[in-house]
């Protein structure tokens, strides 16, 4: 099941990605984190006071082979996952996945209703226009991260649609 569901978001949320020479001044590069084989950009949660939250972020693999994101980790929270969305008795439901394979050369989407770091157990609440960090770990590299907290309600990054 979780195979399938892995399986499925990825058909739907994967692009090619483009090898681009993007100049960034310091303004947006903390909206930008890169490994050797991943760029991750945009990444943000919604403001909350409860014990939980999602993480969504852009991630590219910049790389001709697959990519497997094993881990992340963070301060605030006593524990991270990867989930994906599913429906479950007629409402939706984010479930575990454990391992998230980013496909050669392909963007992948962490977006509402698809795939998302969870956060379980803040030791704080999310208060919007803050940020926090968090540790992506991928093929034996750790990946810091810069996240945005968006209003509650919120279903982009603030900032989306722009280039890096």
């Amino acid at each position: 099941m979780k195979k399938a569901l892995l399986i499925a978001s990825t058909m739907f949320i994967t692009t090619p990605a483009f090898a681009d020479d993007h100049k960034h001044n310091e303004q947006e590069e903390h909206h930008l984190s890169e490994s050797s084989a991943l760029r991750f950009i945009h990444a943000w949660s919604r403001e909350t006071s409860g014990e939980e939250a999602l993480v969504f972020v852009e991630i590219e693999n910049t790389t001709d082979r697959d990519v497997m994101i094993t881990g992340a980790e963070t301060h605030i929270a006593a524990d991270v996952s990867v989930v994906g969305f599913q429906m479950q008795s007629g409402d939706g439901a984010y479930v575990p996945i454990g391992e998230l394979v980013v496909p050669a050369g392909a963007e992948m989407d962490l977006a509402p209703e698809a795939l998302a770091f969870k956060l379980s157990g803040l030791k704080e609440p999310l208060e919007h226009g803050a940020h926090f960090e968090m540790h992506v770990l991928s093929d034996g590299e750790e990946i810091e991260i810069d996240v945005e907290i968006e209003e509650a309600d919120a279903h982009q990054h603030s900032h989306a649609g722009h280039q890096h």
